[in-house]
C-alpha cells in the first residue's frame, strides 16, 4: 500500500485533538502579547492640549459602560455618588463695610450769638461736591451729622445756607473716637418772627405773585430795609422750601454755588453708609420756572387752615432796651428762649429801643437781648396774666478789642472780623466802625482773629491767626505793607471731547484756616480766577458732572501778582457696558446704582447713561450695586479712561 500523500498527511493531523489545542493555545498567546505591546505603546504618546473655547467648566456626568465590561462596571458600583454642583458659584462678596462712626455736633449763631434754626448744612468729603444733609438745625440751632467711613480720621467740607445765603466753606478733619463740636457764626441777618408768621398765612398764589414783583422790580435799591419779600427771594429757608429759587433776587449767593443749586440729599440709597455724592448737572432758570408752574395750587381747606395758624393768644411783653451808656438801643434783637435753649419768639427793638412780644405762654421764659458790640443781657422771668414789662440794659464783658487799618494807616470801614475760640465751641462774627475798631462781647477764653473784606464777597480771609484775649489791650490787625495781599490764582480746566459745555465748579481752599470759596469765571479763555489773596499754600479742586473732580495743589503764593496753573485736563470718562449672565434679567433694569470707591468712602457716582445697558462713567474703581429678588447685590470694576469695560454679572440664582 502506497504511503500516503502530504495533504493527506495534513488533513490527518489536522483531525487530530492535540493540533486543535495547540494552535488555540498559539492564537490566545499571539492575542495577548498584541495586547501588551499596544497599551504600552499608548503610554509613550503625549497627551494633546485641549482647545480652550471647548473648556467646559461643569462636571460631566458619567457615561454607561460597555456592555461586557465586566470590570469597569464593578468599579463604577464601588465609587460613591458624587453631589452635583451648582450651575453658577456664588459671585465673591463685596466689602462694604464702613467700620468707623463719626460724628459732628454742629450747632449755628447770628452775630448776635442767638441760634438760627431752619438752617440748612451742606457737607461732602474731598472729591465730592457739597450735598445737602436731610436735617436742618432744629429750634436750638443745632445739627448733628452721623456718617461712616472706612477710616478713623477724615476730612469733611461744610458750608450752610440761611435766610438764602450761603456761607463760607470750612474744612474739618473728623475723629471717630473723639466726636467734634463746633460752632459756627453764620452771616446775614434773621427775620423777626412775627414777619415769618406773616408769610406762613399767604397761600401759594400770594407767595407766586409776590416773587413775581421782586423779580420784575429792578429799582429797589434800599437793601438796608428788610421786608417779605426779602424773605421770599433769596433771604429765607422758605423761600427754598417751597420755590427752589436762585435766579430773581440779586442778593442771593446760591448761584454762585453751582453744586448746591441742585444738591442731592445726602440719603444712603442703596449702599448702606454711602451718604455723598459726585458733582450732579445743575438745573436751569427755565426748568425750575417750569417746575413752579407745574405746581398744582393749594387746596382751600389747606389755605384755609393756614390762615389759621395764628399764634395763640397767651401773655404779651413789652418794654425797651438801653445800652451800656444808658441811651436806646436801637435794632437789638430781643428774644424768648425755652429751658433747653430752643426760640419761642424773636423780634427787633425800634428806633427808639421798644420792642413787644405776643403770645407767651405762662411758666418761666429765658429773654436774650442784644448780643453784637453793644453788649447782652439775659435773665428768667416768669411769665402770668395779660400784660407783662422787662426793661433792660445792655452789659459788656470778657470782651476782645481791636483796630483794623491799611498799610497806610487808614482804617477799614465795614470789614467783617470773625472770632473763634479755640476749642471751637464759641464762633462771633461783626464789622469795623468809622474807625476801623471792632468789639466782641462774651469772648470767654482765648481765640484767634480772622479778616474778611468787607464788599460782601465770597473771597477768602486776608489775615488770620491773630491770638485774641478777654479783656486785654486792643488787638492791632492791620494790613502790615510787608504782607502783600494781592495775589491771584487762575486755572483753566481742559475738559474732553462732547464736554466743552458742561458745567465746571471750581473751589480754592486756604489750607491754614480750611476757609473754602468758589473761584467765578474770569471769561477769558474758559479760565477761573481769584484774587486778593495772602501768602500761604492754597488748594484747588475743579469738577465735571460724571467726570468727577481734580484736586492739584498745593500751590504756594507769596501775595503778589499772578499765579497761573494753566491749562489742567480732565480725565476723559470710561463705559461700563453690563451684561447679565445668561436668562437672567439686567440689573439695571430695577433699582440701581454706581459708586466711586475711594479709600475713605463709597461715593455714589453720577453716570451718563447711552443706552439700556451701557454707561459713560469717570475713571477709577467702581461699584455696581442693584436689589434683585429683594435682596441688594454688589460687583466691583474697574474702568479706564477712553475704554469700554464688559462688565458681565454673574447669576445668583439659589443664592442669598
Amino acid at each position: 500500500m502506497p504511503p500516503p500523500s502530504s495533504a493527506a498527511r495534513e488533513r490527518e493531523s489536522a483531525r487530530d485533538p492535540r493540533t486543535i489545542a495547540t494552535r488555540v493555545l498559539s492564537g490566545a498567546l499571539l492575542v495577548l502579547l498584541t495586547a501588551i505591546w499596544w497599551w504600552s505603546s499608548a503610554g509613550d504618546e503625549e497627551p494633546q492640549a485641549p482647545t480652550p473655547a471647548v473648556i467646559d467648566a461643569r462636571p460631566s456626568p458619567p457615561t454607561a459602560p460597555e456592555q461586557g465590561a465586566g470590570v469597569e462596571r464593578t468599579m463604577l458600583a464601588e465609587e460613591p455618588p458624587r453631589a452635583p454642583e451648582p450651575t453658577s458659584p456664588p459671585p465673591p462678596d463685596v466689602d462694604l463695610d464702613h467700620a468707623w462712626q463719626h460724628q459732628l455736633a454742629l450747632r449755628f449763631v447770628d452775630r448776635y450769638g442767638l441760634p438760627v434754626p431752619d438752617a440748612t448744612a451742606y457737607v461732602a468729603p474731598p472729591g465730592c461736591a457739597l450735598a445737602r444733609w436731610p436735617d436742618p438745625t432744629d429750634a436750638r440751632g443745632e445739627l448733628i451729622i452721623t456718617f461712616a467711613a472706612k477710616q478713623r480720621t477724615v476730612q469733611l467740607s461744610l458750608t450752610a445756607m440761611a435766610w438764602g445765603e450761603t456761607q463760607a466753606v470750612q474744612r474739618f478733619e473728623c475723629d471717630a473716637e473723639h466726636p467734634a463740636e463746633r460752632t459756627l457764626v453764620l452771616r446775614g441777618k434773621a427775620q423777626t418772627q412775627d414777619a415769618l408768621e406773616h408769610v406762613r398765612r399767604r397761600d401759594l398764589r400770594d407767595l407766586q405773585r409776590d416773587a413775581s414783583r421782586v423779580q420784575e422790580d429792578s429799582r429797589r435799591s434800599d437793601r438796608a430795609s428788610r421786608d417779605e419779600l426779602d424773605i421770599l427771594c433769596g433771604r429765607s429757608q422758605f423761600l427754598f422750601r417751597m420755590f427752589e429759587c436762585v435766579m430773581c433776587h440779586d442778593q442771593s449767593r446760591l448761584q454762585r454755588h453751582a453744586a448746591l443749586a441742585q444738591a442731592p440729599t445726602a440719603a444712603t440709597q442703596l449702599h448702606p453708609h454711602a451718604r455723598f455724592w459726585e458733582p450732579v448737572a445743575t438745573v436751569g432758570a427755565l426748568e425750575l420756572a417750569m417746575q413752579r408752574e407745574r405746581r398744582p395750587p393749594e387746596p382751600e381747606a389747606e389755605a384755609a387752615a393756614r390762615q389759621r395758624r395764628l399764634p395763640p393768644r397767651g401773655t404779651q411783653l413789652w418794654g425797651s432796651v438801653r445800652d451800656a451808656r444808658g441811651k436806646p438801643a436801637a435794632d437789638q434783637p430781643v428774644v424768648a428762649l425755652a429751658a433747653d435753649g430752643a426760640v419761642l419768639h424773636r423780634t427787633l427793638t425800634d428806633a427808639r429801643g421798644r420792642y413787644r412780644i405776643d403770645g407767651l405762654q405762662p411758666g418761666p421764659v429765658r429773654l436774650a437781648a442784644g448780643g453784637a458790640e453793644q453788649g447782652r443781657t439775659e435773665t428768667v422771668l416768669e411769665i402770668a396774666g395779660e400784660r407783662q414789662s422787662w426793661d433792660c440794659r445792655l452789659e459788656l464783658q470778657s470782651v476782645v478789642r481791636g483796630v483794623v487799618r491799611d498799610p497806610q494807616g487808614q482804617p477799614l470801614v465795614g470789614w467783617l472780623v470773625e472770632f473763634e475760640r479755640d476749642d471751637g465751641r464759641h464762633a462771633d462774627l461783626t464789622a469795623t466802625d468809622a474807625d476801623g475798631r471792632f468789639l466782641f462781647p462774651d469772648a470767654f477764653g482765648q481765640g484767634t482773629c480772622r479778616l474778611w473784606r468787607g464788599d460782601g464777597s465770597d473771597a477768602l480771609p486776608v489775615r488770620y491767626g491773630a491770638v485774641a484775649l478777654p479783656d486785654s489791650t486792643p488787638l492791632p490787625f492791620d494790613l502790615a505793607a510787608g504782607v502783600p495781599v494781592r495775589a491771584r490764582l487762575r486755572v483753566s480746566p481742559l475738559l474732553p471731547p462732547r464736554y466743552g459745555r458742561a458745567t465746571v465748579d471750581v473751589r480754592v481752599t486756604q489750607l491754614e484756616t480750611g476757609c473754602s470759596a468758589p473761584m467765578p469765571p474770569l471769561n477769558v479763555d474758559d479760565a477761573f480766577e481769584i484774587e486778593g489773596l495772602p501768602p500761604g499754600p492754597y488748594l484747588v479742586e475743579f469738577g465735571v458732572p460724571v467726570l468727577g473732580i481734580v484736586e492739584t495743589g498745593p500751590v504756594h503764593v507769596d501775595g503778589r501778582g499772578l499765579w497761573d496753573l494753566g491749562r489742567i485736563s480732565l480725565a476723559a470718562p470710561g463705559r461700563v457696558h453690563v451684561v447679565p449672565a445668561t436668562g437672567e434679567p439686567s440689573p439695571l433694569d430695577g433699582e440701581f446704582a454706581f459708586y466711586h470707591r475711594t479709600d475713605a468712602f463709597d461715593v455714589r457716582a453720577t453716570t451718563r447713561q447711552l443706552s439700556d445697558d451701557l454707561h459713560e462713567i469717570r475713571a477709577g474703581h467702581h461699584l455696581l450695586l442693584w436689589r434683585a429678588d429683594g435682596v441688594v447685590r454688589a460687583v466691583e470694576f474697574d474702568v479706564q479712561a477712553g475704554i469700554t469695560t464688559t462688565l458681565r454679572v454673574p447669576t445668583w440664582r439659589g443664592v442669598r
